[in-house]
């Protein structure tokens, strides 16, 4: 996590959850020999509760339907694009949130994330939150991905063409400015530091 204030902002994260429980990030970031690349999405294993080891990062080659990211220059890398990854996170936490309300019952403010599970707080019922998600209509046509108006044209083509795979999560950096330091204190205190 960064604490640079300066740069750009208003990036968009992109990945996609597979039945195989794993989690397949698209990284727009360019490689400086910094490791940015991948550092910068480590907060989409710490929001989610899963090991780092469970996740993929595609890079390198806007073919492989990368997100819309910010310029590769060290500091405002890492800036831009862990703000990016805490908001595609976020839209993640939402989705599987709404999944459990609709199969289990309840509010999806019901269900919290952790320990690779989706599960209700005040319950100990638990679904496993990498079992295969209906991506098909009753129809049995693919259902176009939920993707915010917001959304780089760039990152929308991207998402479209991994829909179908799995829990497909894109979001853009909305984060005002000035509320940066309520987003970073918030990370620093889930880390376990003294708040």
């Amino acid at each position: 996590m960064s604490t640079y204030s300066g740069g750009t902002t208003g990036f968009d994260g992109l990945f996609v959850i597979k039945p195989d429980g794993k989690i397949y990030i698209q990284s727009g970031v360019g490689n400086l020999g910094t490791e940015s690349w991948t550092d910068v999405h480590r907060v989409v294993a710490e929001l989610l509760g899963v090991p780092w080891e469970k996740c993929e990062i595609a890079w390198g080659n806007t073919g492989k339907n990368l997100p819309w990211t910010c310029p590769s220059g060290g500091s405002q890398t890492t800036h831009a694009m862990t703000r990016a990854a805490h908001a595609v996170a976020m839209d993640a936490r939402k989705k599987l949130q709404e999944i459990a309300a609709k199969d289990l019952g309840g509010k999806p403010e019901d269900y919290d994330i952790a320990g690779e599970r989706v599960f209700r707080r005040a319950e100990a019922q638990v679904c496993h939150w990498h079992a295969p998600l209906s991506v098909r209509s009753s129809s049995g046509r693919v259902r176009r991905p939920r993707i915010a108006q917001d959304i780089n044209k760039f990152t929308v083509v991207s998402a479209t063409a991994l829909s179908g795979q799995g829990l497909l999560a894109v979001a853009r950096d909305n984060y005002a400015a000035r509320r940066q330091h309520i987003l970073l204190r918030s990370l620093v205190c889930r880390s376990g530091s003294r708040c």
